[in-house]
């Protein structure tokens, strides 16, 4: 029988691996809370940050989003669940709980 590497060397190539991505959050499930929101009306999802911006899709409330990070002025850039990525005014945005 031949002896694999110590648990040891797993655990540092695990946590090569996690550092490598970006680690983990100290606080998972408050990052998750704060990577989603929710449309608190009904609304539209434009591919640009203005009411001229042409409607990608029409969403209900409630309909789950995923904010990407960018923003111009009150609006927020985000994706659905599906992959569809738009801007939304944050003014319809609440925090999903």
């Amino acid at each position: 029988m031949v002896a694999g590497p110590g648990p040891g060397i797993a655990r540092g190539a695990y946590s090569k691996l996690v550092t490598q991505m970006g680690g983990l959050s100290e606080a998972p499930a408050q990052t998750a809370a704060q990577a989603t929101v929710t449309l608190s009306r009904p609304g539209a999802l434009r591919d640009g940050p203005s009411e001229k911006g042409k409607v990608v899709r029409m969403l209900d409330p409630g309909m789950i989003l995923y904010p990407t990070g960018n923003s111009d002025g009150v609006w927020r850039e985000v994706s659905d669940e599906v992959g569809n990525k738009g801007w939304v005014s944050n003014a319809s945005l609440s925090l999903a709980k």
